[in-house]
């Protein structure tokens, strides 16, 4: 590429140049209007017409809009176009023809471009036969110019032509364009009106089925659009991109791909390219992938088409995702396909009555989605915060804490006493019970207590007790209202017994009364026969030690 179609890329992409170069109506003796018409060239249309309509109503311009009021409002009618207010720009240039009607003026290049923006704004409108008729009015217009404008009628004639494509009167259009090649041919050869002109005339012979021939002069346009405007110029992506379509309609599927994938190639490397243009590219290519059954890059086409139009939120977007959704569809993911037709509904429902036949068929194909859908699941119930342990689980046996084993001496209210002072000789020394690891499985069970008498050195050992005291394991360990329960007076103690109106604390067994004999400690006691634990007659017989 040459330094000079590198600085004309450069100014397209800066919008330094607009789309109509034809739109020059004011010289430097309106440098106000000088100034819009250049912010319509660039594309910035609405400042424009703030500019125009405040010189056309503002007293401090009155003497120039007095003298250029036709050209002011063909500017505001252009510009009005180019924003879409179709009424408004007709309005516009209906009072500049009406300055212009007279016969004198007909064959002024102003009369011309009243004819053309008349014509726009009834296409617009969806009138083509009141387009057309302004059309070849415009056309017989440019014709009688003196001298002729070469460039300017073979736009007309290639505008022509477009409308009547649209109109489906391909011999009609046909024949606009080739004329419009003709005269390019003769006055501008080589150059970039050329390349227009055979290319839209390739569009009308591929509307009349003349496919070899529309794909020659489609070829023919591509050349001299590449020397003219460059290799990366929009002018050779969109050559390529109605090649493919003309392959498509000639159903050459596998050369519209090639076409297609060139046009990619040059809008990828442009210089600040339209994004939503490279994003229909992108989508026309998905859709022959499609056709050709290649999913996997249609699929990654689609994604990428919908992520470049998703600032938009236009109807283009919309017509990609409903085109993502079919491809989720077709691939099995239902969800994806389902979300890509909410969006798209959320889309048309901007227009609600302008789309209502699309949105009724984007509901339609969510309802048919809804038994391929997941369910959802319901949402966690809160779990209440742990109050803490309940007291009732504190009865449980495998709730209660169990002794470890060694010698600790458990302490003095496990057996309702009074601790006395290290050394004393009412001290007793109780050991916990020794549980070996092959019983561990009995430490739910009540435990026997055994008790260690205290005598003196040199005395006899007194008789053993006639039965050992078994005590539950929640009376050594569990909570007071347990142990109170547990380790009540005998039952044979009456009420008027010196041992009742006396009683000892809980826990602490009565001994029987000697005479002259006081009580020591532990050494006579009397315990209520229990029943020995199975477990732990076995564990006598073995000769292991029931207590410390």
């Amino acid at each position: 590429m040459n330094p000079f179609e590198r600085l004309r890329e450069i100014v397209q992409a800066f919008g330094l140049s607009g789309a109509e170069d034809s739109c020059r109506w004011f010289d430097a003796s309106n440098p106000v209007c000088r100034d819009a018409e250049q912010m319509l060239r660039a594309g910035r249309a609405a400042e424009a017409e703030e500019i125009f309509r405040r010189v056309l109503g503002e007293p401090q311009y009155a003497a120039l809009a007095r003298k250029q009021r036709p050209r002011i409002l063909l500017a505001l009618a252009s510009a009005q176009v180019r924003q879409e207010k179709f009424d408004a720009a007709r309005e516009s240039a209906s009072e500049a023809r009406s300055l212009l009607g007279d016969g004198r003026h007909k064959a002024s290049p102003e009369y011309a471009d009243c004819c053309r923006i008349l014509g726009q704004a009834a296409r617009g409108l969806g009138e083509l036969e009141e387009a057309l008729r302004h059309f070849l009015e415009g056309i017989f217009a440019c014709e009688q110019q003196k001298p002729l404008k070469a460039a300017e009628l073979v736009g007309r004639r290639l505008e022509t032509a477009a409308l009547l494509r649209e109109m489906e009167r391909f011999a009609d259009a046909e024949k606009q364009a080739r004329e419009a090649v003709q005269l390019a041919g003769e006055r501008l050869p080589r150059q970039k009106e050329e390349g227009d002109a055979l290319i839209e005339w390739a569009q009308c012979l591929a509307a009349c089925e003349h496919f070899e021939e529309a794909r020659e002069a489609g070829e023919r346009a591509v050349e001299i659009h590449r020397a003219s405007c460059g290799e990366q110029s929009g002018e050779v992506a969109e050559d390529y991109e109605k090649l493919g379509q003309i392959c498509q309609k000639q159903q050459d599927l596998q050369s519209a791909v090639a076409y297609l994938e060139k046009a990619l190639g040059v809008r990828d490397r442009q210089v600040g390219g339209d994004t939503s243009q490279l994003a229909l590219l992108l989508v026309a290519l998905a859709d022959l992938y499609t056709l050709l059954g290649r999913l996997a890059p249609a699929l990654e086409l689609l994604q990428q088409a919908v992520g470049k139009l998703g600032p938009s939120k236009d109807a283009n977007l919309a017509d990609a995702l409903e085109k993502l959704g079919a491809m989720y569809v077709r691939t099995g993911r239902y969800e994806d396909a389902a979300d890509c037709y909410r969006r798209a509904c959320d889309v048309w429902a901007v227009s609600p009555e302008a789309y209502a036949d699309r949105l009724a068929a984007n509901y339609r194909v969510l309802e048919d989605l809804q038994p391929y859908l997941p369910v959802r699941a319901a949402p966690a119930r809160t779990e209440a915060p742990d109050p803490g342990t309940p007291v009732l689980l504190e009865h449980s046996p495998a709730a209660t804490p169990m002794p470890m084993a060694g010698p600790v001496s458990p302490p003095a209210s496990v057996f309702g006493m009074v601790p006395e002072p290290a050394g004393s000789a009412l001290t007793p020394s109780v050991p916990s019970p020794v549980v070996s690891a092959g019983h561990s499985e009995h430490l739910a069970g009540p435990l026997l207590a055994a008790t260690v008498p205290v005598r003196p050195a040199g005395t006899a050992p007194p008789s053993p007790p006639q039965a050992a005291a078994v005590l539950p394991a929640e009376a050594v360990v569990g909570s007071p209202v347990q142990r109170s329960a547990v380790l009540a007076p005998p039952a044979g103690i009456a009420a008027g017994d010196p041992a009742a109106a006396n009683p000892s604390p809980p826990g602490q067994a009565v001994a029987p009364a000697h005479e002259g004999q006081k009580f020591q400690g532990w050494e006579e006691l009397e315990f209520e026969p229990l029943t020995v634990h199975p477990s732990r007659r076995s564990a006598q017989s073995r000769g292991l030690p029931l207590s410390g």
